[in-house]
């Protein structure tokens, strides 16, 4: 019983580990957003975070959207 109790709290270690490197990475702007639909949402949004210095990866199921922002 002892030893389930050992592994919870190293996991909430953990993910308070991941969790400050992440929330680091959106403060430096080392991290890397994607963004999945490019419509009326997802492409303004896509636009304002590459804007203010972050690399943003943009998801769609349409080709013809990713061809015109590709070119």
């Amino acid at each position: 019983m002892a030893q389930d109790h050992h592994h919870e709290f190293t996991f909430i270690g953990i993910v308070i580990v991941i969790k400050q490197q992440l929330l680091n990475r959106i403060a430096d702007k080392s991290a890397v957003i994607g963004i999945v639909g490019l419509g009326y949402v997802g492409l303004p949004l896509m636009l304002r975070f590459a804007e203010v210095g972050y690399k943003v990866l943009g998801f769609d199921i349409d080709p013809s959207k990713v061809e015109a922002l590709n070119a």
